[in-house]
């Protein structure tokens, strides 16, 4: 290794084959998607020795520590979610209509990551 996070580079079939892991979850299919002329006895093996390659591993390591949420930023997100209150957004005119902010509740929850407007008319 150059550096002491810095891992070398995979070849493009590899990080192909690592993409697509990542896509399907079966190093058999991931194998032989990238080459489709491979029988599957012979992916399988392929597969099997390219996941015991030491630098392949570390870059399929490094790719879900990347991706994925610890524990204690999964906690605190579920205790942001339980604590929601929807309520909150709610908007009560005088004449009794209620509206939901949804651009408020965006701002101040995790329970909206965008908001798209569509609009019909009524025939």
């Amino acid at each position: 290794m150059t550096e002491e996070n810095e891992l070398p580079p995979l070849s493009d079939e590899r990080q192909r084959v690592l993409d697509e892991y990542l896509l399907c979850w079966s190093r058999t299919r991931a194998y032989q998607t990238v080459h489709p002329k491979v029988k599957y006895k012979t992916a399988q093996q392929m597969a099997w020795a390219l996941w015991k390659d030491p630098n392949f591993r570390a870059h399929l390591k490094a790719r879900l520590d990347e991706a994925h949420m610890s524990a204690d930023e999964a906690l605190k997100l579920l205790a942001d979610i339980a604590r929601g209150n929807v309520g909150d957004f709610l908007l009560v005119e005088k004449d009794g209509t209620v509206s939901l902010d949804l651009s408020a509740a965006k701002e101040k929850t995790k329970l909206i990551k965008r908001i798209k407007n569509k609009t019909w008319q009524e025939h």
